[in-house]
């Protein structure tokens, strides 16, 4: 008898739901933001989603309900838009927001509504920033639409008030996956000779589901006579340029030696005695990782007065996932 209420129950509300749905899809969808239909003096937002493709998440409250709209423009000058797809959600405490996790796949762009329990008579207590999500939905990319959300998700609200730098929620949700990927613990031993023809060393650091996420490699730096003067350890996203930026510098503004330097006027007093000392540490909080570098062994020579090679280096190197 009890499962047979329930299922009654779960039936109800497929039928509760599935109607505003579709009559929000056939209501709304194909209109244009001019459209007199969403015309409202209540308030309302608009956040890029992809401005690769000028599409967007629009929130409006309208007299009878609100909506959560992606709508693609054909180009900068439009203003009006299209209604690719939307959702329906009714009025009550909830408040809308934009940026919200789906715990078991970070990567995806999430929006929907959570209680702040917002007082108005006590102002002062503020809102909360975070809270479990009343409803969400998730949005796919690859075609615009909305799509339902899996397992727990939580809304944050992000103070992103001034800044205008060209992103919108596709990257954000990048971001946010690379820093919350977590990755296989990596212990690597590496020697560097300049007696070798080539230093062509490189090793993959991997996700948790197998797939190279980095590559870690030595990049050699030379006087004009081709003496190694400066080995720098790179680490560079999988299937990135050789030459692209080193992630060791999340800044991309370094400025003199840094702890992944290894440069042979430095270390001529042996690697305790140097800049960065034997053992050295840098964290990467946006990636979510933490890489320790110990050097083994290390042998210079001197060219000039002043000056010095790099003949031998040996290094051990730790990366690890970063925890607080």
């Amino acid at each position: 008898m009890t499962t047979r209420i329930s299922l009654i129950a779960a039936i109800l509300v497929i039928f509760w739901l599935f109607p505003m749905r579709l009559s929000a899809q056939q209501n709304y969808v194909g209109l244009t933001l001019c459209s007199a239909e969403l015309q409202s003096p209540r308030s309302g937002m608009s956040i890029g989603l992809d401005r690769s493709r000028h599409a967007y998440v629009v929130y409006r409250e309208i007299p009878n309900t609100r909506l959560v709209m992606i709508v693609v423009f054909q180009n900068v000058n439009d203003r009006c838009g299209t209604v690719r797809d939307v959702r329906e959600f009714q009025y009550s405490h909830d408040g809308f927001d934009e940026e919200c996790i789906e715990a078991l796949h970070p990567e995806n762009v999430v929006v929907g509504f959570f209680d702040q329990k917002f007082d108005e008579e006590h102002p002062e207590r503020g809102a909360l920033m975070r809270g479990p999500a009343v409803q969400s939905w998730r949005i796919d990319l690859k075609i615009l639409k909305f799509s339902p959300t899996s397992g727990k998700v939580t809304c944050v609200v992000q103070n992103r008030a001034g800044e205008d730098d060209g992103s919108d929620l596709a990257i954000w949700a990048q971001q946010r996956a690379m820093k919350t990927k977590r990755i296989i613990p990596l212990r690597t031993r590496v020697t560097f000779s300049s007696q070798s023809p080539e230093n062509l060393w490189s090793v993959p650091i991997k996700s948790i589901d197998g797939k190279a996420v980095y590559f870690l490699s030595l990049v050699e730096d030379t006087d004009l006579e081709h003496h190694p003067i400066t080995i720098e350890l790179v680490l560079r996203r999988s299937g990135y340029k050789p030459d692209g930026a080193n992630l060791l510098d999340p800044t991309g503004i370094r400025h003199g030696l840094q702890a992944y330097d290894f440069a042979a006027d430095d270390l001529a007093q042996g690697a305790q005695k140097s800049a960065f000392g034997e053992k050295r540490t840098v964290r990467l909080k946006d990636l979510g990782l933490v890489v320790q570098i110990a050097v083994s062994e290390v042998a210079v020579s001197q060219i000039s007065t002043g000056s010095h090679q790099i003949d031998s280096l040996e290094l051990q190197i730790d990366v690890n996932n970063y925890t607080q």
